[in-house]
Formats: structure tokens, sequence, C-alpha cells
């Protein structure tokens, strides 16, 4: 039985995602098999906020939430039979360094446009498409698909009390590449997005997004339910793909 609290987090972030507008998050012709999924590292900016919401890089808060991010997504993709690589495998994939900015861009992108930050300028995440052929990655990964993920997170510790102007929050990303402006993360939370990119073609066919998450990503257990969050849906979808 689900717990009170997870239940809570689940209507909030798909209230969240209910109000999101912009591309169409997935190819309702694309076969994603689970068997033929390949998870990559998870991309992120985490924050710690003070007293005086100042947000601060925290080298143990960063390094605690990406391994649960990671942990989470290796975890679940496991259960239906994908595979999970770091950065000792990926550094033998071709175009790697290129593909991760441009990844990390798309979903910036497909946020802002998401959340209403910019004009929607494109109808669907499909129209996302790195320019470099991935097809030999499919023999060093053994999969047709990867997946790729990103997560802010905000962390406010229970002794700081106030409320920061949401404003506040759109600063977070300016060092990133196009990041989205209205960071409604007022008290902390997590904004996350996961995507699957065809290596046949280079194309984004899925993503799945939750604009607001109120876990803490440094507990184990809340990384996963966020993540199941993201990927359930998919993997049991991608479960009857042969």
């Amino acid at each position: 039985m689900r717990s009170a609290a997870t239940i809570a987090m689940t209507v909030m972030a798909t209230l969240g995602l209910a109000c999101a507008s912009g591309p169409q998050l997935r190819d309702p012709q694309a076969r994603i098999a689970a068997k033929r999924l390949a998870a990559l590292p998870t991309q992120g900016r985490i924050f710690l906020v003070g007293p005086k919401a100042d947000r601060d890089a925290d080298q143990e808060l960063d390094e605690t939430v990406r391994q649960n991010v990671d942990d989470s997504i290796n975890y679940r993709v496991h259960q239906h039979g994908g595979r999970a690589f770091g950065s000792a495998a990926t550094a033998q994939l071709e175009h790697f360094a290129e593909f991760y900015h441009w990844s990390w861009g798309a979903m910036h992108d497909s946020m802002a446009e998401r959340l209403g930050d910019v004009p929607a300028a494109h109808e669907s995440v499909t129209e996302w498409r790195f320019p470099r052929d991935l097809r030999s990655w499919r023999p060093v990964l053994n999969s047709d698909f990867v997946l790729v993920s990103f997560i802010l997170y905000v962390y406010r510790p229970p002794e700081i009390h106030f409320r920061t102007p949401a404003s506040a929050f759109g600063e977070l990303m300016e060092q990133s590449k196009d990041p989205p402006d209205s960071m409604s993360l007022t008290g902390g939370g997590s904004r996350a997005i996961a995507c699957v990119v065809a290596l046949d073609g280079g194309r984004i066919v899925w993503c799945n997004f939750i604009p607001n998450n109120p876990v803490k990503m440094q507990e184990r257990p809340a990384a996963q339910s966020a993540v199941d969050l993201l990927l359930t849906d998919m993997l049991k979808l991608a479960d009857a793909v042969p």
C-alpha cells in the first residue's frame, strides 16, 4: 500500500504535468523495446539553499543526488531487461561529448517550451535530432535506444524558514545552455525530464517531464519514487515490444 506522502507526491507531480503545454512528448509510432534500451548517466544541477536565499553548489549533496538518481534509473531499467552504462562505457562512444551537450540542450529547450518560458517552436520532441550518425553505438551498448535524463534539485533544509520568490529560482540555470527561466521550485524540490533517443536516426522518440516534485532526492527511496514516476509508463509499454 502506498503511503499518504507518496500519493500526495504523485498527485502534485501529475497536476503539474497536466498544466504544462508545448511540444508533444512522444512519437506514437515509436516502438521502444525495453530489452534494447540503455540508460546513460543523468545530468543535473543541484543546489543547497541558505538562510538568505543564497544558492550554493554542495559537492556532497550533488554526488548523493546524482548517485541516487542513477541508481534508481539503473535499477528500474534493469528490472525491465534493459542496460545501464557509466562513464567508462560512454568514453568508447563516438561523438559522445557532442551528444552529451546536444541532449542537455534538447531537454532544456523542451522544458522551457513546456513551461511556457519561451514561445513553442516545436510541435513534438521528435523534431530534436542529433546531427551525427549514432549507429556505431549499437554494438557497443547492445541497444537500439538510449535513455537520457536531467534533474534540477533545490534543497532547502528544514531549519531555513522562508519562502523564496519564484523569480530567484529562475537564476539557478543561468550558466546552463538555454535554461528554463520560471523555476518555480518555491521552498525547494526537483524538476526532472527523461527522454529516449533512437540510435537509428538520432531522433528523440519519447520524453516525460515532471515540473515540480517535492520529495527529498538525497533519500534513496524518494529518488526511486521520482524516477518511477518518470519511467514506469514507458517501460510497461516497452515490455510488450519484442
